[in-house]
């Protein structure tokens, strides 16, 4: 019997606890709503949404201005790339003229020497000549001519063995110059060649700046579609409504409450 006197005691207990809770709570709504109906109408959604706008507009601005300085770095370096391939082509060409030349130089030189080499025999000869007419008729001035002749052909001989040191002199110094030409042209083709593939580097370098730009920018839009959706939806009603169903539970509880009370009061009475 004593537990089931207690019944009524635990019910109203349980009862006026609700109705405390309920009355507590329905108070704070009150008391929040108040708060939130005190804001101003600035949203925070509206200000996040102006920083996400003005951050999109910086990003689109800054790929481009990257992207265009890189595209113009790349397109400055292709076209000396271009010029330098150009000039190594040119250079290669004159290069193998000089080449030609000297080899025709050389020729020169030789046949210089072959006709001098010729001289000097006929001029031998023609002493030998005088020589054999001394022997047998003694001086005369045909043996004297022919030493003379001998003397005039040995001359030019020597003037041609001269000319044939110089032109193989100029041969040497030409070829020089094709080698040194060759290997400059070679220099540039490969100088040309490494310009070429930086620039396509840098090429690839703005399109890969311009796609991760624009990922980060769909991003930023796709989060302020969210942030406008919030901010079409009213952060302060939202707020209010949150509260309102809060008010409401807490006003539940109270009336829970209240009904358990007269509850433990009929059964037992006050």
């Amino acid at each position: 019997m004593s537990d089931d006197s207690n019944v009524p005691f635990i019910i109203k207990s349980i009862g006026i606890l609700l109705v405390f809770v309920g009355v507590i709570g329905f108070v704070s709504g009150i008391f929040a709503l108040n708060v939130v109906n005190g804001f101003s109408e600035v949203k925070i959604s509206r200000d996040a949404s102006k920083e996400l706008v003005e951050a999109s507009t910086l990003l689109a601005r800054d790929k481009n201005n990257i992207q265009g300085a890189l595209d113009d770095a790349s397109g400055s370096l292709a076209t000396v790339s271009g010029d330098l391939m150009d000039a190594s082509t040119e250079l290669a060409g004159t290069a193998a003229s000089l080449e030609k030349t000297s080899g025709n130089i050389g020729g020169a030189a030789s046949s210089l020497a072959e006709s001098a080499a010729s001289d000097r025999a006929a001029a031998g000869d023609l002493r030998a000549s005088a020589d054999a007419m001394d022997v047998l008729w003694g001086p005369t001035d045909v043996a004297s001519n022919l030493r003379s002749a001998a003397s005039k052909i040995e001359e030019s001989a020597t003037r041609l063995e001269a000319g044939s040191v110089k032109l193989g002199d100029a041969s040497a110094s030409t070829r020089e110059a094709s080698t040194k030409l060759t290997a400059s042209a070679s220099d540039l083709k490969t100088v040309g060649g490494g310009l070429n593939e930086t620039s396509d580097k840098i090429g690839e370098a703005a399109s890969a700046v311009g796609q991760m730009t624009n990922r980060f920018i769909t991003n930023i839009n796709n989060l302020l579609a969210g942030v406008e959706w919030l901010d079409g939806a009213n952060t302060k009603t939202i707020l209010s409504e949150i509260i309102v169903y809060f008010m409401l539970i807490h006003l539940l509880f109270a009336a829970t409450g209240g009904a358990l009370i007269l509850l433990s009061a009929n059964i037992h009475g006050w």
